[in-house]
């Protein structure tokens, strides 16, 4: 498979956002959006951008990419706010840019040229978060949340030491990895998610739980206490357009 260098292929306009909704588990309406950076590879169609084979920086390949879903989806947002200005939108960015200095004034300057209220924005941090977090990290991130952007802490569940990094950023919600909870599912690991659950509320975060397939499982993170749910149950990731033309929709439910 011929991969190809990311700055060539965001200016042959290849790498798209796509978007997933995400579901309120009591009211069951939208009350947020996860914005995806695809690749649209000429050949293999839609691929992850992780698919990127480079040379450059880490963390400048990363800047360009969520610089390309923020001018994708940009428009979408703005669109969005005239139909409901509570829904938040959900921007995957690498953990390797808050090692960035200036990464956080970037982002608000960016935000700021879009005309975009802080408060609907939220970056899921993905990928390994350095424990202990180095100066750039505490800056960044104090930097954000004084701007009321939100922080989530991606794939809650599957990393190797969540707790240490819950204890040290000040996450307003996690994204909780489903795999566990619905593989082979048992009372203890019933008991085990719904542990997570009642400490991510303690701590006054929100509970989003990822990668939804079938009614049975939302009806199973239901009664465990999540708070929003995503996954293909619901919706795919979708074109701008059909998520207008489902917020548009009166009901906006799944």
């Amino acid at each position: 498979m011929d991969f190809k260098d990311p700055f060539q292929d965001v200016q042959a306009d290849r790498v798209t956002a796509y978007f997933q909704p995400q579901y309120c588990a009591l009211t069951k309406t939208i009350t947020g959006i996860e914005v995806i950076a695809h690749w649209s590879h000429p050949a293999y169609d839609r691929l992850s951008t992780t698919h990127f084979k480079h040379d450059t920086p880490e963390h400048i390949v990363h800047w360009v990419l969520f610089s390309c879903a923020l001018s994708n989806a940009i428009q979408l947002h703005r669109h969005t706010l005239n139909i409901d200005p509570t829904i938040i939108y959900t921007y995957i960015i690498d953990a390797s840019l808050l090692k960035s200095r200036h990464f956080a004034s970037n982002v608000l300057e960016a935000l700021k040229i879009f005309d975009i209220p802080l408060h609907t924005i939220a970056l899921e941090i993905s990928g390994k978060v350095d424990t202990p977090m180095s100066l750039e990290y505490i800056d960044n991130i104090t930097t954000l949340m004084n701007c009321q952007v939100g922080l989530s802490l991606g794939n809650f569940g599957a990393s190797d030491s969540p707790f240490d990094i819950l204890a040290d950023m000040p996450f307003t919600q996690i994204k909780l990895n489903t795999n566990f909870a619905l593989t082979n599912s048992s009372i203890k690991k019933n008991q085990i998610i719904s542990s997570i659950i009642s400490m991510a509320k303690s701590l006054h975060l929100k509970v989003i739980a990822n990668e939804i397939e079938t009614e049975k499982q939302f009806a199973q993170l239901q009664h465990l206490g999540v708070d929003a749910a995503q996954g293909n149950f619901f919706h795919p990731p979708m074109t701008g357009e059909k998520l207008l033309t489902l917020l548009l929709d009166n009901t906006t439910t799944y």
